[in-house]
C-alpha cells in the first residue's frame, strides 16, 4: 500500500492569511473598508463604500480558483494585493510599486490577463516562473498581438508581464534575479506601433444622429406620459384585492363585479384582452386566449380559466361575442400624434399597452432618457450612472430665467470614490432626469440609472443592485424606431455602409463636441439651440467643480481646430474642382489657392508627403477661419471687418458672423453650400412681403428695403449660379 502525498499551496512570506486587503483604502483615503481576507479564494468587493456605478457588479467578485494552477494562485493573490495595498511595509519598499490603491473595478481585468500569461506558459511545458526567458515573453506576445489590436499590446501584454518582475521580491514564485520582460524599453519601441494622437472614438454620423435625437426626444416629451400612467394603472391593479363591500369569493358580488366591467368593455367598445402570443380566433377552447386574470383584476375579482364558475364563463363568452379579443390589456389612453408621410387625421402612436410590454417599453424609455442627457450635456456615461434622486437645482437669476445645475460625480481620473462636479444643463436634460426619478424605487443615495427602473415588480432586497447596459438598450430602442417608429411619425435610422451603426456611449461626448465645432447648424442645432447647448455646458463652472466641463472644452477647442483645417481643405478641393466662390475675400481666396496649387505642382514626392505639404500650406489661414450659415469668414484683416465697425480696432478679437455682410465684407465667402441658407432667408422675405396682414402693418418706404435687400440676397445666388 502507497500513501501518496498531498502538496500544500505555498503560504505567502509577507502577506498574513487573515490581512485585510483592503487596508490601502482605510489608509489611503479613510474609508471603513469591510474585511476581505488575503487566504480567502473568493474577494468580495461589494460592500466597499463609495463603489464606482459604472462598473459592473461582477467585477467586484474576485475568483482565484480561476487559475488553474495552483501554484500560481499564492502569487497572483501577492500581486493583486501588493496593487490594492501600496502603504504595506513590504510592498512600500519596492521601487516600482503604486503609490495609490488601485482601482476596484480593474483587479477582475488585472486578473483575467495574469490567468492569461500563466495558462500560456503551463501550455508550453513552463512550472516555475524561474524558467521564463526573454524568448518565451516574444512568442507570447507574437501570438496576442494577432488577437488584440497593437495600441492595447501596452496595457495587455507588457504591463502584466513586468508587474511580475516589479514585484517579483515580494511574490512565492518569481522571476531569476535581473530579469524584466524587454528590460526597459518602450512597447512601441518593440512593437513598432506609433499611437494617433487623434481621438478614436468615432461620432455618430448625422443620418444616424438626427432621427436617434428626434425619437429619444419623442419618447421623453410624449411618450413618457402614456408609459408611467401604464406602470401606475398596472401597480394599482395588481395591488392586493381588497374589495369593497365583502370578500373576494362571495359569488353574487363577484357576478356583479365582473358584470359591470365586462359592461364597460362594451360601452367603450374595448376588446377582450388577450394573452401574450395568443391567437384572435381559437378554434377549440374560446376563453383559452383570453387574459381573464386581468380582466379580473379590472373587476377586483379572482379569475382563472379552470376555477370560473358557469356564470363567470357565460358573463365572458357573452361579452367576446359583443366586442371580439386583442391584444392590449391596460385602459390607459393613448396620446394621438401624426404617422409619418401621412395626411391623415391624427392617430395612436401605438396600440393599447398590455401589461408584459411595459418592461420593453420602460427600458425604451430609459434608453431615451440616457440618450437625451448624453447627446446635450457632454457627460461621459460614467458620470451619467452617477446621477442620484435630487440632483436636479433650479438656478433663479432674478429676472425669471430659470436654468439648471446637475449635480453628479467625475470619476474618470479620480481617486475611489469620484469627486462632486455640476454641469449647466437645459430643460430636455431635466424632464429626462425627472422621469428617471419617476421610475426610481431604490433608496435616496442609490444611482439612478439602474435595471430596477424597468421592472413591474419589486428587486429582491437580496438582490445585488446593477447598472443599465445603456449600448443594449439604444440598440433596442433602435430596432423599435425602425420597425414601429413610422406609426409614431419618427423616420427609420439607416445603416452606415451597409450595416447598422455600432453605437455606444462613448461616442456621443464625441459627436457633441463635432457637432458644435464642424456643424453650426446641424444636427443637435435642429433640435434644441446649439448656442444653448454649448453655453450651458461650457459656463458657469467655478470653484472646485466644473473640471469635467474644463476637459470638454479643451476637445471641443481641439475639434474645432480639426474643423477648420477640415474646411479649408474642403474648399481648396472645391476651388480645384472648378466650383465658384463668390463674396468679398473671393479674389483673395482665389489668389490664396493659386500660389498652393503651384506650389504643389512643382512639390516633389510621394502622395503622402505631398498631402503632408498641402495641409501645412492650408495651415496657416485656416486659424482665422469662422464658418455660418451664409458664408465663411476669413478673419486675416479686422480692420475690413465690416461686422465690428463698430468698435475700436484693438477690441476686434473675433467676428460677428451673424451680422456679417458676406457681399461686402473683404474677409467673406460664400460657397454652394451656403446656398440653401440664401435661398431660406429669400423665401422667407417672400413669405413676410406676401402676407396681406403684416404687409398692411409695414410702412411703404420699409417694404420698398425690404426689397431691395431680397433682390440683393437674389443676385448673389444668380451670379453664383451663373458662375457655376
Amino acid at each position: 500500500m502507497s500513501v501518496t502525498a498531498v502538496l500544500e499551496p505555498p503560504r505567502s512570506a509577507c502577506f498574513a492569511e487573515d490581512l485585510n486587503v483592503l487596508g490601502g483604502f482605510s489608509d489611503s483615503y479613510a474609508l471603513e473598508a469591510p474585511i476581505v481576507r488575503f487566504g480567502d479564494d473568493v474577494w468580495d468587493f461589494r460592500a466597499v463604500p463609495d463603489r464606482p456605478a459604472w462598473v459592473v457588479a461582477n467585477h467586484f467578485i474576485v475568483r482565484f480558483d480561476r487559475i488553474r494552477q495552483e501554484r500560481w494562485r499564492s502569487t497572483v493573490k501577492e500581486l493583486l494585493c501588493a496593487r490594492l495595498y501600496p502603504t504595506h511595509p513590504a510592498v512600500a519598499a519596492l521601487p516600482h510599486h503604486r503609490r495609490r490603491p488601485a482601482p476596484l473595478g480593474d483587479i477582475t481585468t488585472r486578473l483575467l490577463l495574469y490567468r492569461q500569461w500563466l495558462d500560456w506558459l503551463d501550455a508550453h511545458g513552463i512550472t516555475s516562473l524561474t524558467e521564463v526567458r526573454q524568448a518565451h515573453c516574444d512568442r507570447y506576445l507574437t501570438g496576442r498581438s494577432r488577437e488584440i489590436s497593437l495600441g492595447a499590446i501596452s496595457n495587455q501584454v507588457f504591463l502584466p508581464l513586468r508587474e511580475f518582475a516589479d514585484y517579483g521580491a515580494i511574490l512565492t514564485d518569481r522571476y531569476t534575479e535581473g530579469f524584466r520582460p524587454w528590460g526597459h524599453r518602450h512597447a512601441a519601441h518593440v512593437t513598432g506601433y506609433r499611437g494617433s494622437r487623434v481621438n478614436a472614438t468615432p461620432a455618430i454620423p448625422p443620418q444616424v444622429l438626427d432621427p436617434l435625437l428626434s425619437g429619444a426626444l419623442f419618447f421623453v416629451e410624449t411618450a413618457s406620459t402614456d408609459i408611467l400612467a401604464a406602470r401606475a394603472e398596472h401597480r394599482r391593479l395588481w395591488a392586493p384585492l381588497q374589495p369593497r363591500g365583502g370578500s373576494a369569493r362571495i359569488t353574487a358580488e363577484n357576478l356583479e363585479r365582473l358584470a359591470d366591467t365586462l359592461d364597460g368593455y362594451r360601452l367603450q367598445s374595448r376588446p377582450l384582452p388577450l394573452l401574450r402570443d395568443a391567437r384572435a380566433t381559437p378554434l377549440d377552447e374560446p376563453l383559452a386566449p383570453i387574459n381573464i386574470r386581468l380582466i379580473g383584476r379590472h373587476a377586483r375579482v379572482r379569475l382563472g380559466l379552470t376555477t370560473i364558475t358557469k356564470q363567470q364563463q357565460e358573463l365572458l363568452l357573452s361579452a367576446l361575442r359583443d366586442v371580439g379579443a386583442a391584444p392590449g390589456g391596460l385602459h390607459t389612453a393613448i396620446t394621438e400624434v401624426a404617422p409619418l408621410g401621412s395626411d391623415t387625421a391624427l392617430a395612436p402612436w401605438r396600440d393599447p399597452i398590455a401589461p408584459w410590454e411595459l418592461q420593453y417599453l420602460t427600458a425604451r424609455l430609459v434608453a431615451a432618457c440616457f440618450c437625451t442627457i448624453a447627446a446635450l450635456s457632454a457627460m461621459r456615461y460614467s458620470e451619467i450612472v452617477e446621477i442620484r434622486p435630487g440632483s436636479i437645482e433650479p438656478l433663479d437669476d432674478g429676472i425669471s430665467l430659470i436654468r439648471w445645475r446637475l449635480h453628479s460625480k467625475l470619476v474618470k481620473g479620480q481617486r475611489h470614490g469620484g469627486r462632486p462636479d455640476s454641469w449647466q444643463v437645459i430643460e430636455p436634460i431635466v424632464h429626462a432626469i425627472e422621469i428617471l426619478e419617476r421610475l426610481h424605487t431604490n433608496g435616496p443615495d442609490d444611482p439612478v440609472l439602474t435595471t430596477d427602473l424597468c421592472r413591474t415588480v419589486a428587486r429582491n432586497p437580496g438582490h445585488p443592485i446593477r447598472r443599465i447596459g445603456a449600448t443594449t438598450l439604444l440598440r433596442d430602442l433602435i430596432r423599435w424606431q425602425n420597425t414601429d417608429g413610422a406609426r409614431a411619425g419618427l423616420a427609420s435610422i439607416p445603416d452606415v455602409d451597409g450595416r447598422p451603426w455600432p453605437i455606444t456611449t462613448r461616442q456621443f461626448r464625441r459627436t457633441l463636441a463635432r457637432e458644435i465645432a464642424f456643424r453650426p447648424h446641424g444636427t443637435i442645432a435642429s433640435k434644441s439651440s446649439l448656442k444653448h447647448v454649448r453655453a450651458n455646458v461650457t459656463e458657469g463652472y467655478w470653484g472646485p467643480a466644473g473640471e469635467s466641463a474644463e476637459r470638454f472644452i479643451d476637445e471641443l477647442d481641439r475639434e474645432e481646430v480639426a474643423a477648420r483645417e477640415e474646411r479649408a481643405r474642403q474648399r481648396f478641393d472645391e476651388w480645384d474642382q472648378g466650383q465658384p466662390i463668390a463674396g468679398g475675400a473671393r479674389h483673395r481666396l482665389e489668389q490664396q489657392f493659386t500660389v498652393i496649387a503651384n506650389d504643389l505642382q512643382s512639390f516633389q514626392g510621394t502622395l503622402d508627403e505631398r498631402e503632408q505639404r498641402l495641409r501645412k500650406l492650408l495651415r496657416r489661414s485656416a486659424g482665422n477661419l469662422h464658418f455660418g450659415v451664409l458664408n465663411d469668414c476669413h478673419f486675416t484683416d479686422p480692420s475690413q471687418a465690416r461686422c465690428l465697425k463698430h468698435l475700436p480696432l484693438e477690441a476686434r478679437t473675433g467676428p460677428l458672423i451673424a451680422a456679417c455682410q458676406p457681399p461686402r465684407c473683404a474677409n467673406a465667402s460664400i460657397h454652394h453650400d451656403h446656398l440653401p441658407g440664401w435661398r431660406a432667408v429669400i423665401a422667407h422675405t417672400d413669405e413676410l412681403l406676401n402676407d396681406p396682414v403684416i404687409s398692411r402693418k409695414v410702412p411703404r418706404h420699409e417694404r420698398e428695403r425690404i426689397t431691395q435687400q431680397r433682390d440683393k440676397h437674389a443676385a448673389v445666388i444668380t451670379a453664383f449660379e451663373a458662375d457655376a
